[in-house]
């Protein structure tokens, strides 16, 4: 029998059709195997993800939360040269002799200074040097910020202080005059004051000698 024209053509594309149908059964198989692993892998990525931030947010508060507390866990160190006010400086003045800050016990120091000012820094760090070399209980340093200490300016202009930085230098001769000292001063100077000549002056800020 005689194969009709074009038919041996149709038999042998159909196996190749059909192997090309199997390949794409295999590889949409493929793909369906490959998509729930794809799915596990992006879902523990963005755990992975989650679980970072969540650790880096529990972190930064963690880092507030004990930020917060240092202010109540460490004690604050104080000043060799506290601001005061003027209230307070009048307390030292008229503190009594057995009290621990009288003048005659310990050189009192007054310095009139403000913020802006670049000389009374130079000085502030002068004192500051001697206060150390001295060691507690030698001398005591108060400043009054003629900006910033409650009554300084008021306190300034009656002393007639008019050029910063002023110092007063205070010892244990009780209503005789202080020793002013008015701009910047050598720290032997300032020294020698403390150390050796404290002890002829007296607590007057009124009636006080210029240097």
């Amino acid at each position: 029998a005689q194969v009709p024209k074009g038919l041996g053509s149709r038999r042998v594309a159909f196996p190749v059709q059909q192997q090309q149908q199997q390949q794409r059964q295999r590889q949409s198989t493929q793909h369906l195997q490959l998509n729930p692993q794809q799915r596990r892998s992006r879902s523990t990525v963005v755990q992975a993800i989650a679980t970072g931030a969540a650790t880096a947010a529990a972190a930064t508060a963690s880092q507030g939360w004990l930020k917060s507390l240092l202010p109540f866990g460490r004690k604050q160190a104080e000043p060799l040269i506290p601001t005061i006010s003027r209230a307070e400086l009048e307390s030292l003045l008229q503190a009594p002799e057995d009290s621990t800050a009288a003048c005659s016990r310990v050189p009192l120091v007054v310095m009139f200074s403000a913020t802006w000012c670049g000389p009374c820094k130079v000085m502030m760090q002068r004192m500051q040097n001697i206060a150390q070399q001295l060691g507690p209980g030698s001398v005591k340093v108060v400043k009054i910020d003629t900006d910033e200490s409650e009554g300084g300016a008021e306190l300034a202009s009656e002393l007639s202080i008019y050029k910063l930085p002023t110092m007063m230098f205070c010892g244990p001769n009780h209503g005789k005059a202080a020793v002013q000292v008015q701009g910047l001063v050598k720290q032997a100077v300032l020294l020698d004051l403390v150390q050796q000549r404290s002890q002829f002056m007296g607590n007057d800020l009124a009636r006080c000698m210029k240097w």
